[in-house]
C-alpha cells in the first residue's frame, strides 16, 4: 500500500547518521515501515521528509530503497552520512557533496561499473560551505594509512565510505533525482575508529544543517528543468 509521497527521502546506513538528520527536522516524527529499515516522517522546513536507517547490508539496503521510493514517491533522494577523508588535505568536519561517485573493491582496489557524476550546478551559492569530491564506495571500511596513500594515488578518490554508490546507482535506476551530503568523520587512518567516536557526532550534526538547503535547492533545479 502507498503512503502519502513526500518531497525528500535522507537515506542513511546508521542510526547516528539519522538522528542527526532528525536533529533538523520538525517534530513530531511519526515511525513508518520501509523495508525493514527505520524511518520516520517529518518536516524539514517546509518539505515533507522521510529519513531512513537502513543499516549495513546491499541486500537490506535495496529492500528499504526500493520501499522508500514505491511508497513515497519522492522528488529527491539525499544520501547523508559519514566519509573518511582520503585526500591529505581534507579535514575532520568537512562537509562535502560528490561530483563524481566511483564503486572499488578491496584489497585490489579495481573500480567496478562506471563513475557516476550527479548534478551539483545548483549548489554554486553553497561553495563556501561544501566540498565538491571524488567519492569512493567500498564494501569494507578503510581504517588503514598504507589502504588509504593507495587510495588517493591510484584512484584519486577525497573520501571513501560505504553506501552512496549503491544510492545513486538505485536513484539511477528508479529515475529519481540523487544528491550525496558526506562528512568527514575521520582520515580513514590507522587511529580511524578512535577519530570516529571523537568527532562523528558533532560532525554530523554540523552536516545536517544544510541538509534543508541541499533539498531546497535540489527540488527548485528539478522544478526548472521539467518546464
Amino acid at each position: 500500500m502507498k503512503d502519502a509521497g513526500v518531497d525528500v527521502v535522507i537515506f542513511c546506513a546508521m542510526g547516528n547518521e539519522a538522528a542527526a538528520a532528525r536533529g533538523v527536522q520538525t517534530k513530531p516524527f511519526r515511525q513508518v515501515t520501509c523495508g525493514g529499515g527505520r524511518a520516520s516522517l517529518g518536516s524539514l522546513g517546509d518539505l515533507r521528509c522521510l529519513t531512513v536507517a537502513a543499516g549495513l547490508g546491499e541486500r537490506r539496503l535495496a529492500r528499504c530503497f526500493r520501499a522508500a521510493a514505491e511508497k513515497f514517491r519522492p522528488g529527491v533522494v539525499i544520501n547523508f552520512g559519514a566519509a573518511g577523508g582520503v585526500r591529505p588535505e581534507l579535514e575532520i568536519g568537512a562537509l562535502t557533496v560528490p561530483r563524481e561517485i566511483l564503486s572499488y573493491s578491496w584489497p585490489d582496489l579495481k573500480v567496478s561499473g562506471d563513475v557516476i557524476r550527479p548534478s551539483v550546478g545548483f549548489l554554486e551559492d553553497l561553495q563556501e560551505e561544501i566540498v565538491l569530491t571524488r567519492a569512493g564506495a567500498c564494501r569494507r571500511f578503510v581504517h588503514d594509512d598504507g589502504a588509504r596513500s593507495r587510495l588517493f594515488a591510484e584512484l584519486e578518490i577525497d573520501t571513501t565510505d560505504w553506501e552512496t554508490y549503491r544510492v545513486a546507482s538505485l536513484c539511477r535506476e528508479h529515475d529519481i533525482s540523487f544528491a550525496a551530503l558526506r562528512c568527514v568523520t575521520d582520515h580513514a587512518g590507522s587511529v580511524a575508529d578512535l577519530e570516529y567516536g571523537a568527532h562523528s557526532d558533532r560532525v554530523l550534526a554540523s552536516g545536517a544543517r544544510l541538509l534543508g538547503p541541499l533539498a531546497e535547492r535540489a527540488l527548485r533545479s528539478l522544478s526548472v528543468l521539467d518546464r
